[in-house]
């Protein structure tokens, strides 16, 4: 089960869905981790994955030629994952709870137009 949690978690992260939705969920809810081990244990699986990706598309050229552009947002990503990871230390499991259901809300509710207004 792990391992097939695992393969679709990093398939959902490489075609840019967030696997962090469900995997957050399957640890909490099936293998008894706290929201903040949840949240830690997703955040690291970005770093690798992230690097992995980065690199097959700059082999790709997918990047375009601004190295400068892809190195600060490869900046600022590790930096948000730095500074989720400490934020997340510092939460009790309710408030990071309320906080992920809130964020997974909002996300839904940005797609809404696109549903109801398919093809546009």
């Amino acid at each position: 089960m792990l391992a097939v949690m695992g393969a679709l978690f990093a398939f959902m992260v490489s075609i840019g869905t967030g696997g962090g939705m469900l995997l957050i969920p399957f640890l909490t809810m099936c293998l008894g981790y706290s929201m903040a081990q949840a949240q830690h244990t997703v955040l690291l699986l970005y770093i690798p994955i992230s690097v992995f990706a980065t690199a097959v598309n700059i082999k790709r050229g997918m990047l375009g030629t601004d190295m400068r552009g892809t190195m600060e947002y490869i900046a600022v990503g590790l930096a948000g994952v730095a500074v989720g990871w400490l934020a997340s230390g510092c939460a009790d499991g309710t408030a990071l709870r309320v906080i992920y259901a809130s964020f997974i809300t909002a996300a839904g509710l940005s797609q809404l137009p696109s549903v109801l207004r398919p093809g546009k």
